[in-house]
Formats: structure tokens, sequence, C-alpha cells
């Protein structure tokens, strides 16, 4: 009984420690989970639009949408798919950004390789706010897939799935 306490107990102090970004992180699935509204350019607040083509240029595909709590704005960019979260007031909340092994940084690519040498990195999900980054990574191997997230250099291991 007595570990049992002790494991639920670490759980809860892992979860109530999360960091700012994991908050951001929350706040912006629930954003993604409502269905967003697609919207003219002239209903987007120009601070959003703005910092979006500053950071952008190269940008394709670009689709505003209204969201719960402001503004999406969806495109691709280097192979990449992209979502850019903005406030109502156009502040910037948040980026996603989907994509293969070679857009990853090479030392998170590192870190991963050299703890799951056996396994091949197919999908990222890269999660930045202002102050933070973290990359949600999907591995295959033979039998299994898994599931890491690489956070302020450190890697900690999500989840676990065997094929068949």
């Amino acid at each position: 009984m007595r570990p049992i306490v002790y494991f639920l107990a670490s759980v809860i102090i892992t979860v109530i420690s999360q960091s700012a970004l994991a908050q951001n992180m929350v706040n912006m699935r629930i954003l993604s989970a409502a269905e967003p509204r697609p919207v003219l350019l002239n209903e987007v607040s120009m601070r959003a639009v703005r910092d979006f083509e500053r950071t952008y240029k190269s940008a394709d595909n670009i689709k505003w949408f209204r969201a719960a709590e402001g503004f999406v704005v969806y495109c691709n960019q280097g192979g990449a798919s992209i979502k850019v979260f903005y406030s109502d007031k156009g502040h910037y909340k948040c980026t996603v950004r989907n994509y293969d092994e070679s857009g990853l940084p090479a030392n998170v690519r590192h870190l991963v390789r050299s703890n799951y040498y056996d396994l091949t990195i197919f999908y990222v999900t890269e999660i930045s706010t202002v102050n933070d980054k973290a990359y949600f990574i999907k591995l295959e191997g033979k039998t299994s897939w898994s599931e890491v997230k690489v956070m302020d250099g450190e890697l900690i291991h999500v989840n676990e799935y065997s094929k068949g």
C-alpha cells in the first residue's frame, strides 16, 4: 500500500510542478480543440498580421482562423506545417510546428538518437512560447512506437505502444 501512495504522491507533485509552457500547451490544446472559423484578413488584429508577416516571410498556404481566445494562422514553411496562435489583441501566444527528423535541431536529434539508437524518428511536434520550447518526438521501432519529450535539454519518456 505504501509504494502506491508514494507513487501517487510523486505523480501529483510532478503534475503540480509543471512549467508555464505546460499551461500554455493546455491552453493551446483547448484553442486547437475548438472548431476554428475562417476569417478575412481585415477581421484579424493588425498587430498579429504584422508579427506573422515579419516572422514567416517565406510561408505559403496561409489561412487565418478565429479560435476560442483569439486567432490562429495555419501555414507551411520549409517542409513544416505550422500553427501560430495570437490573442484577441494580437499578442503572440505560441507556435506549433510539425515536421520530420530533418527539421530537428542537431543537439535535440543527438540527444534522442543516443538514447533510442534502435528507433527511427518519424514525427516531431515543436511547441514554442516566448520563453520556452518543447519537442514531442514520435519514434518507431520493429515492435513498438515510443513518444518522448525534450525540454531544456532533458529527455523524458512519455509513452510506448506495442505493434500488433
